[in-house]
């Protein structure tokens, strides 16, 4: 699979890919690496957005937080000791890039910025806003786009769970998740700058949330 970024600039090689991607299940509709392709993209686009906005990143930093943050989404995390998804997959990544010997605060780092991905998540380091930032993109996009991923997270989770959901209690959960995923601007670029109001983004994504608290099922 071919990937948005080239992995020598991040320490890592074609091996190394491999086994990342392996920590995925293509068996989940949404959380698959697939997923992971996309957030490197939207994690592009901002990271040339703060270029331009004169906001230094670590493009290293970001791209291997982004390449684990959803790893070994498909596990039971709560069986194996850990509270959240996130928090085994930064497990994972410590795990990983402690036997590629990587310097200890750079692993650090990564950690910081997967857990930044959490709900309730830190994102104060720069790093870490933009891992966020690319992650929850999506919720802004086209609203085909945004609705064709509430079916795959939809799909996922009635795998996950092994029943069926019935949609307008899945999508009445669904949509208080993400109003608190939305509770807090990540204030990092233009686009996600609230300027004391209500930042791009969210106006996106609101709008995408209020489409979607009228859709029926498809």
């Amino acid at each position: 699979m071919e990937l948005p970024i080239k992995t020598e600039t991040i320490g890592l090689n074609n091996f190394d890919i491999t086994k990342i991607i392996s920590l995925y299940s293509s068996a989940l509709a949404y959380h698959n690496f697939n997923h992971i392709v996309e957030v490197l993209l939207s994690a592009k686009k901002i990271m040339e957005d703060c270029v331009s906005e004169h906001i230094i990143v670590d493009k290293k930093i970001v791209n291997i937080a982004i390449l684990f943050h959803d790893a070994g989404y498909h596990d039971d995390h709560t069986s194996l000791g850990f509270s959240t998804k996130e928090s085994y997959s930064a497990f994972l990544a410590r795990e990983f890039l402690k036997e590629k010997n990587f310097e200890t605060n750079i692993i650090d780092q990564i950690q910081s910025a997967i857990l930044a991905t959490e709900k309730n998540g830190s994102f104060e380091e720069t790093e870490s806003k933009v891992v966020r930032a690319a992650d929850l993109y999506g919720l802004s996009s086209q609203y085909d786009i945004f609705l064709e991923n509430a079916h795959k997270i939809k799909a996922e989770y009635e795998l996950l769970v092994g029943r069926t959901a019935d949609w307008e209690d899945w999508k009445l959960a669904t949509i208080k998740l993400l109003n608190e995923f939305l509770s807090r601007e990540i204030e990092l670029t233009a686009f996600f700058s609230s300027k004391g109001g209500c930042s791009q983004f969210h106006k996106l994504a609101n709008i995408n949330l209020k489409k979607f608290s009228v859709q029926s099922n498809i």
